[in-house]
């Protein structure tokens, strides 16, 4: 049987951290709960700036080669590479040195142990409400070096789980291709294609406006998944974080703009949204 860990954290960067661990079999009660702190770590704040600051460099003179000679492309991408690396090995230090945290990596650690079925997969929540957290690279802790059998998923600390429509004939899928400058989404269209099949309804819209946008999503058949393939970006608004998807050229919407569209689009039978775009964090928490 398959199993949910979950790790919420409370706090941020700069102040304490409360985490609470706990452990349940796919669908069932939690079988135990372990409460701790992290200690702070203002440092990784840091270098995580850093390495934002160098990646969008990098991107914007990969986008505008006629900007910059080859040379300066290659210092740039070297420097973006050498602050992930900073970045990765103080989260990586923050983790496995801190005391509190040890009872979680050691109860963590005993139920990964205990998936004696090479098919039993564990599913790795991490529960916070916080940007900083949210952004960090928890898949490079070298913890998980050890078990290939994990994956892990971001939460917000409330959550509703909505019961959508079960299909009852045909799969219709709903394939956005947005604003592509200076990327390549063609393999994202073959992809699909692909995987989808004959059986399966793939309807794409090409750069589309606002209201053909929106008058796909309320279509009365209704869609089964919906994908999205070109740039997006994060923003915040007021007290939260909000995204924003560049749906041609000129145009681009929040996803509070899609709000009502989506939840026709649910009511119809929607199960499944794919964001294929850059930073999509503000998608994720708007949606």
């Amino acid at each position: 049987m398959n199993k949910v860990v979950v790790l919420r954290l409370i706090g941020d960067l700069e102040s304490d951290i409360w985490v609470t661990f706990e452990w349940r079999p796919q669908g069932q009660l939690a079988e135990g709960r372990i409460t701790t702190q992290l200690a702070p770590n203002p440092k990784i704040v840091q270098l995580y700036s850093n390495w934002q600051q160098r990646y969008r460099n990098v991107e914007y003179i990969y986008r505008n080669p006629r900007l910059k000679p080859r040379r300066i492309y290659l210092s740039s991408k070297q420097e973006c590479d050498q602050f992930a690396d900073d970045l990765n090995r103080s989260l990586n230090q923050w983790l496995n040195s801190n005391h509190g945290f040890r009872r979680i990596r050691d109860k963590l650690a005993a139920q990964l142990r205990s998936n004696t079925d090479r098919n039993t997969h564990t599913r790795v929540m991490i529960q916070t409400d916080n940007p900083q957290l949210q952004r960090l690279p928890w898949h490079l802790w070298d913890f998980w070096n050890d078990h290939d059998s994990v994956e892990i998923t971001l939460s917000p600390l409330e959550y509703e789980t909505i019961t959508a429509k079960p299909p009852n004939d045909q799969v219709r899928v709903l394939a956005i291709l947005g604003n592509s400058e200076g990327i390549d989404i063609e393999p994202d269209k073959q992809h699909l294609q692909q995987l989808i099949g004959k059986d399966s309804l793939l309807e794409f819209l090409v750069k589309p406006t606002r209201e053909q946008l929106e008058a796909s999503l309320r279509d009365a058949l209704g869609w089964h998944m919906l994908f999205f393939a070109g740039h997006s970006s994060s923003e915040r608004k007021k007290d939260r974080m909000t995204g924003r998807i560049y749906i041609n050229d000129t145009d681009s919407l929040t996803i509070d703009e899609l709000k009502h569209a989506l939840k026709t689009a649910i009511k119809n039978g929607l199960n499944l949204a794919i964001f294929n775009s850059c930073d999509g964090l503000g998608l994720g928490n708007a949606l």
